[in-house]
């Protein structure tokens, strides 16, 4: 299982999203976190398994919402570069870490 890091634009958005959807419905942003938490889990256990978004950065996804999460594996750590909602436009993390 691989640590993981998120670069700071990656902790922003995802604050930015629980708080979003918390605004919508009581719950819904703590459960947005609770499924993005899930999601880091299983990318730490099996970083390869995700599919790739483009030649050295993959897409792990968040269940139930549109959000996904792009990361880069190195030698001792998985880094988180986004966590996106898929609507936005595509490769805007691009260029991060």
């Amino acid at each position: 299982m691989k640590p993981f890091r998120f670069l700071q634009e990656a902790k922003g958005e995802t604050i930015e999203a629980a708080l979003y959807y918390e605004d919508k419905a009581a719950g819904l942003g703590a459960e947005f976190l609770r499924q993005t938490r899930l999601a880091m889990r299983q990318i730490a256990q099996f970083p390869e398994a995700s599919a790739l978004a483009d030649v050295s950065t993959r897409r792990g996804m968040v269940k139930r919402f549109r959000y996904g999460i792009f990361y880069r594996i190195e030698a001792d750590e998985v880094v988180v570069l986004a966590v996106g909602d898929l609507r936005r436009k595509p490769g805007y993390w691009r260029g991060r870490g």
